[in-house]
């Protein structure tokens, strides 16, 4: 096992799974065995077993820490890898914690940035205005005299983070290899995926591009606003943003008192991150009421890019589809979106999917747009692929989130209006720029590479499949299904053949018959024309045949 460097750190993972029930997932995966743990550790009682397990789930994730307690809130978002029971109680995971002394806060600074706080800024605020698990944020001024705001990353939290991702990875491929749901669910993929945006998280200056490319699509549409890079002051472990003076979309009196309407607001919210979603396929992933704030001259801006999601072309024209058949309560169309959209297993029972779609539909029979809400929608259509094992892709999870928490703010701010609503006239623009005519040469012309990439591989790939088959390593599954069917189709050749071999040894018994009786006379037998009854006999076994086949269903 790649990671038994880190013995101790898997010693503390397994204890606490043990103390908490999961003793069970500790032998199925054979760590018992692996780490020499003490007998006892197993057979003494754990009241904490009678606990539901969505509790004993997150229990587990705060005491084993930050990187744990970050998967937490990943699969927080994804209904359709966990049911409701656990989703519950992993919302709840909490990323606040106290905040790291002045004393590193200043050794990092000074390592990162190559020379001490004093020398490199006006002034700098010993209090943090906010500490989580990863960084905490002070207030400064530049020499040069703007206003910012400094991000330093905690002490020794990337070798943290890195161990445990290692240790996760070990582990979410020791379950594969041993449980079958594991394998089903592709663990080491969920895993993987953690990884890559955890580290990206770890990364500032992924953010700081992330809200540098975010600032430049809103550049010219005015109204949206992100904080400036100093990137003379950011590296990997600190970052170094524009201080905006705003006040938070959520706090309705300072709005009012600063002479905005709240429902003008949230109606442009609501409108520049469907912007975001359908038409850029790049938004914001934590749109809570602390990341967007009002400025003074009414702009919206949004702030900490280090969670964003991405949609691509494809993905955004079937979430469209998935949304108008949600509007429409066409029961076909959410069906055939979500096979789209998610990863399907071969045992997908379709006819039981579009039951259940059924099912829900009867929650929104009825109700204006005014109160169907997109992030609860998304959330019970995921909800829907953990029943029938389709996993949707995490960007879309994000999402769903994303809108029941903007829902939640317009519905305190402006109850009236509705993100469902506000969709239409963007489902309109999308379905008919589909249409428009450099749309169309677009995606002919993306095909056709597609099919020329296709064309070009087409020799290597028949050329391997010609070795498999020279050295007899090709070859074909068939379940039992399979196999009566290849059986039916089978018996309806050979029964096609046979009617057809009647019917032409007919046509040349009477031929014969027809051709002799003009030659020499009509034969009889036994007083009965050779003709009519050699017919009557062919008629007879034509007739014959023809009704087993019938009968048996299979011609």
């Amino acid at each position: 096992m790649k990671g038994i460097r880190h013995l101790h750190r898997y010693r503390e993972i397994v204890t606490c799974l043990v103390r908490n029930g999961f003793g069970f997932v500790v032998e199925e995966l054979g760590l018992f065995g692996m780490l020499s743990l003490p007998k006892k550790l197993f057979t003494r009682p754990r009241p904490e077993e009678e606990r539901a397990i969505g509790v004993r789930v997150r229990r587990v994730l705060e005491e084993l820490g930050p990187t744990f307690i970050k998967l937490g809130q990943m699969l927080s978002t994804r209904p359709d890898l966990l049911p409701d029971s656990i989703i519950k109680e992993l919302n709840q995971l909490q990323d606040q914690v106290p905040p790291f002394p002045w004393d590193e806060v200043r050794e990092i600074i000074g390592v990162e940035l190559g020379g001490q706080v004093e020398e490199l800024f006006a002034s700098f605020s010993r209090e943090p205005l906010a500490a989580a698990s990863i960084g905490q944020v002070h207030r400064a001024r530049l020499k040069t005299g703007e206003e910012v705001v400094v991000k330093v990353q905690r002490p020794r939290i990337g070798t943290v983070i890195e161990t445990d991702l290692e240790i996760m990875a070990d582990l979410a491929a020791l379950a594969e290899a041993r449980l079958e749901i594991a394998r089903y669910y592709r663990v080491r993929d969920i895993v993987e995926e953690f990884s890559r945006s955890l580290k990206g998280e770890l990364n500032y200056l992924l953010e700081a591009r992330n809200g540098e490319r975010f600032a430049v699509h809103y550049a010219r549409k005015g109204k949206v606003a992100a904080p400036r890079v100093f990137w003379d002051f950011t590296t990997k472990r600190v970052i170094t943003l524009e201080y905006l003076d705003g006040v938070k979309i959520n706090d309705t009196a300072a709005m009012r008192q600063a002479g905005f309407k709240p429902e003008k607001l949230v109606s442009r919210l609501l409108e520049v991150y469907l912007q975001q979603v359908l038409v850029v396929g790049f938004f914001h992933g934590d749109p809570h009421p602390g990341n967007i704030l009002v400025l003074p001259d009414g702009a919206l801006a949004f702030t900490d890019f280090g969670l964003m999601g991405r949609l691509s072309r494809r993905l955004r024209r079937e979430l469209i589809s998935l949304l108008t058949a949600i509007i429409g309560r066409n029961t076909r169309g959410i069906v055939s979106s979500i096979v789209r959209i998610g990863r399907v297993g071969e045992d997908l029972d379709r006819e039981a999917l579009q039951r259940d779609v059924e099912e829900l539909q009867e929650k929104y029979f009825d109700l204006p747009l005014e109160q169907i809400s997109l992030g609860e929608a998304l959330y019970d259509f995921f909800r829907l692929g953990y029943r029938h094992r389709i996993q949707l892709p995490a960007d879309l999870a994000i999402l769903g989130k994303a809108f029941l928490t903007l829902e939640g703010v317009a519905g305190e701010l402006a109850p009236r209006l509705s993100a469902t609503r506000m969709l239409l006239p963007f489902r309109a623009k999308l379905l008919r720029a589909r249409f428009e005519p450099r749309e169309l040469a677009g995606s002919l012309w993306r095909q056709l590479g597609e099919y020329g990439e296709l064309f070009l591989d087409f020799p290597r790939e028949f050329r391997d499949l010609l070795v498999a088959l020279k050295r007899g390593r090709l070859r074909f599954e068939l379940d039992d299904a399979d196999i009566k069917l290849l059986i039916r189709h089978l018996d309806r050749i050979g029964n096609r053949l046979s009617f057809s071999i009647v019917l032409l040894s007919f046509s040349i018994i009477m031929t014969g018959l027809i051709i002799g009786s003009s030659l020499v006379g009509q034969p009889v037998l036994f007083g009965v024309p050779a003709i009519g009854a050699g017919f009557a006999i062919a008629a007879l076994m034509f007739f014959w045949l023809l009704f087993s086949i019938i009968r048996s269903g299979r011609f």
